[in-house]
């Protein structure tokens, strides 16, 4: 920005006053003749200035103008507070369906070391509601985007929450399929398959608990945290692979119970990317960046 406005004070056809300086975003406002404003907006436009335009230039008398003025920008912070007011409300809705998930995978896993059939039977239900959830905050999000017109960081948040919404829908489907395999299985025990399931069940819930908090609260450590606690996730997956592998040359008499109990580990391995994306998701929230590339 310095050396911009080293550039600008050079320029006599432009006179730009900063009004807000922040660590990555200056605003202010700009005055040009009516000669040289194509260029100017063409500079500025390209140094991606969002321009707010006036809809009714005020006229009449100095107090005139005045009070109209003051009328459109009392218009502009109702519409704000409402803008506002709906992104809380999403916001919730995104901790209400996140605070589901895990409820649920906690359920899963608890009717599983109860040997709960009928627990287990329900969860495949659960499922449907999670969906309903889904659908619901997508609705918002395409409301907030057709009625309002938010600015880049409300727009990061709409964007966001449409993305994590169906990681946790795919994460819900992973744990009904796992219910109904459980059901398939005789509801096993998996540390009889490998000692390292306890563990990947326990990092699992971990990582996904901590991404949809760090989402919810704004957190960006936090969502490096939850992408960074993947590692541990597959690493896990790889010992329950190897463990499968030695089980099956030692015994094969148990083949298909190795393939389900791998396919468990799967379906956790894949849970925890839903978790790593919606650390990735908290980060562009905040950011507009994905891996480093800057989407908005």
């Amino acid at each position: 920005y310095d050396g911009f406005r080293e550039a600008l004070n050079e320029e006599e056809d432009i006179f730009f006053v900063p009004t807000t300086l922040g660590a990555r975003r200056v605003y202010g406002v700009y005055f040009t003749t009516k000669e040289a404003h194509h260029k100017v907006d063409s500079l500025f436009n390209s140094l991606h200035f969002v321009r707010i335009r006036l809809e009714d230039p005020p006229g009449g008398t100095v107090d005139n103008a005045t009070a109209e003025l003051n009328a459109q920008v009392e218009a502009a912070q109702a519409a704000v507070a409402q803008v506002g007011q709906e992104l809380e409300e999403l916001r919730q809705d995104v901790l209400q369906m996140a605070e589901w998930v895990q409820e649920g995978y906690d359920c899963l896993f608890m009717a599983l070391e109860k040997k709960d059939r009928e627990q287990m039977q329900r969860y495949v239900r659960h499922d449907r509601t999670i969906e309903d959830m889904q659908r619901n905050i997508e609705s918002q999000c395409l409301s907030l985007l057709t009625r309002q017109t938010p600015v880049a960081r409300d727009l990061r948040t709409v964007s966001a929450a449409l993305k994590v919404v169906t990681d946790l829908e795919r994460i819900g489907n992973h744990l009904s399929d796992m219910a109904e395999l459980f059901g398939r299985m005789g509801m096993p025990e998996l540390s009889r398959y490998s000692s390292a399931f306890p563990e990947m069940i326990r990092e699992t819930r971990a990582l996904i608990g901590k991404a949809a908090q760090a989402f919810v609260e704004r957190n960006m450590a936090m969502g490096q945290e939850a992408i960074e606690a993947d590692d541990s996730i597959d690493h896990l997956f790889n010992q329950i692979k190897e463990d499968l592998v030695k089980e099956l040359k030692r015994d094969g008499s148990d083949a298909d119970g190795c393939v389900d109990a791998l396919m468990t580990a799967k379906y956790l391995e894949k849970i925890g990317d839903h978790g790593v994306n919606i650390g990735q998701w908290e980060i562009f929230q905040e950011t507009g960046e994905i891996d480093e590339i800057r989407l908005l």
